[in-house]
């Protein structure tokens, strides 16, 4: 659903996008592109340049139909978390409405069991990724992704927030988890 929230008094509804895998559990915009992740429909972007008319734009959904549960865009870059895979670094191209996997480096992002929650700030993606904590990455030239280390946080790691000093993990039983990544 699309909500109008420029007055929080009375926020509405105004728009819906009626995904095919039914299963949207993550969402990132960048410019006017709406990048969701859709379960084993892939990773759709939309064209949201009228917000009230989200349009299909584009899809990435290797062969392999991993189950997608989180998504984060820098600038051309989209990282996407696929359930029991791990992290997917992706160039997107919107002129010619395509993605392409980047290449990655260091340790096998495909082992994370459970990338729940995605934050990418400059040149560092975090992932929250359930039983496994708080795993840290250093993006490089064209995505390429180099494991930095790993945090386990007692919990299971569902979401993250971050600014310049901290992650801020919902870790299920064990509640908010805060990290030092400065």
């Amino acid at each position: 659903s699309v909500v109008d929230v420029r007055n929080p008094d009375a926020a509405e509804k105004i728009g819906s996008y009626q995904t095919l895998g039914r299963a949207a559990s993550g969402v990132a915009v960048s410019d006017n592109y709406l990048f969701v992740a859709d379960g084993t429909n892939g990773v759709l972007v939309l064209d949201i340049t009228i917000p009230e008319e989200p349009l299909f734009f584009a899809r990435y959904r290797p062969a392999s139909a991993p189950t997608f549960v989180s998504v984060a865009v820098d600038e051309e870059m989209v990282y996407a978390g696929a359930e029991s895979l791990g992290v997917f670094s992706l160039e997107f191209d919107p002129a010619a409405s395509t993605f392409s996997l980047a290449p990655v480096s260091g340790d096998s992002l495909y082992r994370l069991d459970h990338p729940r929650g995605l934050f990418v700030q400059e040149d560092r993606l975090l992932v929250a990724s359930g039983d496994e904590g708080l795993h840290s990455f250093q993006v490089g030239a064209g995505g390429s992704l180099t494991r930095l280390g790993q945090v386990l946080t007692g919990g299971f790691a569902m979401h993250l927030e971050a600014n310049e000093e901290y992650a801020f993990l919902a870790d299920g039983f064990n509640g908010l988890v805060a990290v030092d990544i400065s």
